[in-house]
């Protein structure tokens, strides 16, 4: 099936520049699937969306997103990691 965007978050700085990150199912079984992590950036100054960044496709859910004054984002997630869990993070 086609994947449905689930737990969508918005950051936005003092330009107008936009990051939106969301958790997406991909696949058709909880059992097989998994949820993937993205994002992309609104430039305000170009009134253009960047390419979609996969920050992981082994999520478990969790995630947050912020930006900083300077506008660099940090997306923030729960993924397995064997029989425990991890918090994973990365900087666009």
């Amino acid at each position: 099936g086609i994947p449905v965007p689930s737990t969508a978050m918005m950051c936005i700085d003092d330009a107008g520049n936009v990051v939106a990150a969301w958790q997406r199912f991909q696949g058709s079984l909880v059992a097989t699937g998994s949820f993937w992590i993205q994002a992309r950036r609104f430039d305000a100054a170009t009134s253009t969306w960047g390419p979609t960044h996969t920050a992981t496709a082994q999520a478990i859910g969790g995630a947050a997103l912020a930006l900083d004054p300077a506008g660099n984002a940090v997306l923030a997630w729960r993924e397995r990691a064997g029989p425990a869990m991890a918090v994973q993070a990365a900087r666009f």
